[in-house]
């Protein structure tokens, strides 16, 4: 069965739908990319393994995020 917290089978679909998108992580960021997208929502994580268009969502509200906190503009968020 397959959860928000089971890490190993979401790690192994990060990386190919990030870098399909011309986009690349650094070495073993698939982690950082899923413990990003569960900070927005658990179920996030689920949809990398649905269909194109909900990997494309979940894609850019992941850069989304590190945008964000890159600016500084989740300082102070939960």
């Amino acid at each position: 069965m397959l959860t928000t917290r089971s890490t190993q089978e979401l790690e192994a679909i990060v990386r190919p739908a990030v870098e399909d998108f011309g986009l690349k992580l650094p070495k073993d960021g698939e982690l950082a990319a899923i413990e990003a997208v569960r900070s927005l929502s658990g179920r996030l994580a689920l949809r990398f393994m649905s269909s194109p268009m909900q990997t494309a969502e979940v894609v850019g509200l992941l850069l989304a995020r590190w945008l964000l906190e890159e600016a500084g503009a989740l300082t102070g968020t939960p």
